[in-house]
């Protein structure tokens, strides 16, 4: 998958929910995951020029996450 910045509104709506989830298994408060969850998309949105596309975006993603988790 090829992505730039006009893609943004598209990837936030295919994985901000699987993302939401996989933070709240980890922290167990919802306000804290979605706080984080935003904070993971802001992320991405401003470190989407760099993804080389040499792994899946959700992959990218999750990773992302798990270090906001941290």
């Amino acid at each position: 998958m090829r992505v730039n910045l006009m893609d943004f509104d598209e990837i936030f709506e295919e994985y901000f929910d699987r993302i939401y989830y996989k933070v709240l298994g980890g922290v167990k408060n919802p306000e804290d995951a979605e706080d984080i969850s935003q904070e993971v998309f802001m992320s991405v949105y401003r470190n989407l020029k760099s993804f080389r596309s040499e792994s899946n975006i959700y992959t990218w993603i999750y990773k992302i996450a798990i270090n906001k988790i941290y």
